[in-house]
């Protein structure tokens, strides 16, 4: 996609040589052909599943599942020459060589940005400061390199099924030659004219979507911390309570259900189970015997003990109980895993 901000840094002839190739897709069938495919390929994917899940049907699964892939990879293959396409017809409305440098700066920014994000996204600390957005254009601007350049020049697929020919090969059907040397001053170079000035209030039209972006990046990122802390402090334990509340569920009679992020509490238990202790969770509705099993261990005194929450006291809320605990579990199943340091090999 082509956003606002991509209009600041591009020249009005490099930013027309993508929508030239954008719409070349549309007038040679590229995006009905899309659209008639996708839904097919995911009938195609649950098919797959089912097969898989049956013993009797997996051999044929095995079979399917190889005519898919090497489907995919011929339709991969088709795409890539209709990117081909779209590309020459782009630099015939404009020029090859504004085709090639539109090519770098969107690269370059995009590649960018995904780093600086999952670089910020990966914080463990929650996010307080404003203006991503401004810190990630300043920082483009101030990381161009010739390590930059190499990264783009060595831009390629990153699957076998992508259908974006690699930038190397893009410049060989435009007839483009361009050094890793040259990419850097193309990205740092001044924009005589734009369509982002063209454009009444764009700058207005600019902060409200980078506000909604920042809004969403920050709550993205508070949820994940909830994955991933083990509370150490107050402001921890907000931030995880603040997704996986204490819960409380009344059955029939007495009986009563707690869960936190931290342990699960059955009135008919002596004490509370630690989430981070239990291994297994089962169910089981036979012969008269509806319950909830946890599989524990007890590391202090090291044994294995199994208890059992009586499900069907809640029969109105049983299957939000189940769903609770598996998912509460997760998350302190997961975060242990993200805060426990893995032992090196000897």
């Amino acid at each position: 996609y082509l956003s606002l901000y991509h209009l600041k840094f591009l020249e009005q002839s490099e930013a027309n040589a993508i929508f030239a190739h954008e719409m070349a897709h549309f007038s040679g069938g590229d995006t009905y052909f899309s659209q008639k495919t996708s839904p097919l390929l995911h009938k195609v994917e649950m098919l797959l599943e089912t097969l898989y899940s049956n013993a009797i049907t997996r051999p044929i699964f095995y079979f399917m599942n190889l005519y898919v892939h090497l489907f995919q990879l011929s339709m991969s293959d088709l795409k890539r020459q209709r990117e081909f396409r779209a590309d020459k017809i782009a630099s015939q409305v404009t020029s090859p060589n504004d085709m090639a440098k539109s090519l770098i700066k969107v690269i370059g920014f995009s590649d960018f940005r995904s780093q600086f994000e999952r670089k910020l996204f990966g914080a463990k600390e929650e996010i307080t400061h404003d203006k991503l957005f401004d810190s990630l254009r300043k920082s483009f601007a101030e990381n161009i390199s010739a390590e930059t350049g190499k990264d783009i020049f060595n831009h390629s697929v990153t699957h076998p099924f992508d259908s974006h020919p690699s930038f190397v090969d893009r410049m060989k059907a435009l007839n483009i030659q361009i050094t890793v040397d040259e990419i850097p001053d193309i990205l740092k170079s001044n924009v005589l004219a734009n369509w982002y000035d063209e454009i009444a209030n764009a700058e207005s039209i600019e902060s409200k979507l980078m506000e909604e972006y920042e809004r969403r990046f920050k709550a993205d990122h508070e949820i994940n911390l909830a994955y991933t802390y083990l509370p150490a402090n107050d402001h921890e334990k907000l931030i995880v309570e603040r997704y996986f509340p204490e819960l409380i569920f009344a059955g029939s009679g007495s009986h009563r259900l707690k869960i936190n992020y931290e342990f699960i509490h059955y009135n008919g238990w002596k004490e509370p189970v630690l989430l981070s202790n239990i291994q297994a969770i089962s169910h089981s509705d036979q012969w008269f015997m509806d319950k909830l099993f946890l599989e524990q261990f007890d590391s202090i005194p090291k044994k294995q003990r199994v208890q059992a929450i009586k499900i069907n006291k809640f029969s109105k809320q049983k299957a939000e109980i189940i769903s609770k605990i598996s998912l509460y579990h997760q998350r302190c199943y997961y975060a242990k895993s993200i805060q426990t340091p893995v032992a090196p090999k000897e």
